[in-house]
């Protein structure tokens, strides 16, 4: 018994390790990405300031996805690297 549950503890652990290191790595991504691009992969206007555009593609990017969790990393991490402001990415998640 106690061996099974120090086994359960290691693997818990491990991939508690794995998903900080791929934040991690997604992160550094994004920002070799925004570096390249120069923050122009999206251009602010009117139409992509809308509360309405940005739940629709909230939704599209869920349904692609098919995962609200993997969205909302995805946006945690654009905003933590500074990708993207956080007032453009709170219509994408509102």
């Amino acid at each position: 018994f106690l061996v099974s549950t120090v086994g359960k503890m290691v693997v818990l652990l491990v991939c508690w390790y794995l998903f900080l290191v791929s934040m991690d790595l997604m992160g550094s991504s994004f920002k070799l990405l925004a570096d390249r691009t120069k923050g122009g992969a999206v251009v602010q206007t009117d139409v992509i300031g809308s509360p309405v555009v940005g739940i629709l593609t909230g939704l599209l990017v869920t349904v692609l996805v098919q995962s609200s969790s993997s969205s909302t990393s995805i946006t945690i991490t654009l905003v933590g690297s500074r990708c993207e402001r956080s007032r453009t990415i709170s219509n994408i998640c509102a």
